[in-house]
């Protein structure tokens, strides 16, 4: 896969991104989770990766002009065969969470997902499960402590998903109506854009102009022979972006979109969920390069299958550029309540790793930087704190480019 110039583009304008909205109400306890339900949980396993020494070296030989290897960008065999854990790794942790009575699955070679009883999952990672319910009626499970790895740490980075909570946002906002009623008096002024439609309202045809991505049009560059990969977490209704492309006359292929529903999926689209983002981000990109192909993985809301879904679109290597336009900042505070992740750093680098292979794959990774700088939680958290010291991720992570800002 060679690296794709208008590929990032697309994405980058997939990640248009404004401070988050407020999070639900303090959650409440309802005690063991084993007491309340039967149905089975499940949780991902992030392995630590082998040879991760090696990973920089590599790294910077596929992308320093003049090197031997650059751009000569890796499979997903070829790094799992360099730096996936080692047989004896994954079967030191499959047979352990087996002997609970778990199911296990490998996935992308680098992750283990375990499926089973409440109480093996307990005891596989040495946490007590409590169920807890939002003042608007939604429920979920997290543990009300740190997680225990016993012989297993060696091998394992992070256990994701016992806490099932939703609170990864999204990252869009609509033009204030008093922000919107100034532009349209400014319009027929000295200041007017060279463009039918008011600031606020740019379509991608808009943002061609502005940011220069004309003259590739002209060039014959389009997209085609190029995928992109969206990674979300509602579901949206793809006749309303082939609408909007109709709308303004671009030429896109009808099954273009591809749609991959990670954990089951989001459910049914309902702006409460965030499936405006979702569509936001198929029809500017979309737009932007109307020869590609798309391809969407939805996921539910929980760190859980936002990982899985990263590992899917990443290990398939399937889609060149590759954004997201939901986050949260870096402690993962849970529902704006007092159940923070403890194995936040652990998790942090699950995502790492998944990064990383993007990048030894050649696939641009871009995510929305959130607009708030250093202070994304603002107004998240409880009054008595101010200015918080939080980045949003995954924007945060290294090997992702951080896009936002654009109307």
């Amino acid at each position: 896969m060679t690296s794709m110039r208008f590929g990032l583009i697309a994405a980058a304008i997939a990640a248009v991104s404004v401070p988050a909205f407020a999070k639900s109400p303090k959650a409440k306890d309802m005690g063991k989770l084993s007491a309340i339900s039967s149905e089975a949980v499940t949780a991902t396993i992030s392995l630590k990766l082998r040879n991760a020494d090696k990973l920089e070296s590599v790294m910077a030989g596929l992308y320093n002009k003049g090197t031997p290897g650059y751009h000569q960008f890796l499979s997903p065999d070829a790094f799992r065969a360099q730096f996936a854990p080692t047989a004896d790794a994954v079967n030191r942790v499959t047979n352990a969470m087996q002997k609970l009575g778990l199911q296990t699955e490998l996935i992308n070679g680098t992750l283990v997902r375990v499926t089973g009883a409440s109480a093996a999952l307990e005891k596989a990672f040495g946490v007590e499960l409590h169920q807890f319910q939002t003042a608007d009626g939604a429920t979920f499970h997290a543990p009300t402590g740190a997680v225990q790895l016993g012989a297993l740490a060696g091998d394992v980075h992070a256990v994701v998903g016992l806490n099932s909570g939703a609170h990864y946002h999204p990252n869009l906002h609509r033009t204030p109506a008093a922000l919107k009623t100034r532009l349209s008096a400014r319009k027929g002024g000295d200041n007017t854009p060279n463009t039918p439609d008011l600031p606020g309202d740019w379509t991608v045809a808009d943002f061609g102009q502005y940011y220069n991505v004309n003259p590739l049009y002209k060039q014959g560059i389009t997209g085609k022979g190029a995928t992109i990969g969206i990674v979300t977490l509602a579901s949206f209704t793809p006749s309303d972006a082939f609408a909007y492309w109709a709308s303004l006359n671009l030429k896109v292929d009808a099954s273009r979109i591809t749609v991959i529903n990670i954990d089951g999926g989001a459910g049914k689209p309902s702006d409460r969920s965030g499936s405006d983002e979702t569509t936001l981000d198929v029809e500017q990109s979309g737009g932007i390069a109307p020869g590609a192909k798309m391809i969407v993985y939805v996921a539910p809301n929980t760190d859980q299958a936002f990982l899985d879904a990263w590992a899917k679109a990443v290990g398939d290597n399937k889609a060149d550029a590759i954004s997201t336009s939901w986050g949260e900042w870096e402690e993962f505070f849970i529902q704006g309540t007092a159940i923070s992740d403890p194995d936040a750093a652990g998790q942090l680098q699950a995502f790492h790793n998944i990064f990383v292979q993007g990048a030894l794959q050649g696939q641009s990774l871009s995510a929305a930087a959130g607009d708030a700088g250093s202070y994304d939680d603002n107004g998240e958290v409880p009054d008595t704190f101010s200015n918080i010291l939080s980045v949003d991720h995954p924007a945060a992570d290294p090997f992702i480019c951080a896009a936002g800002g654009t109307t």
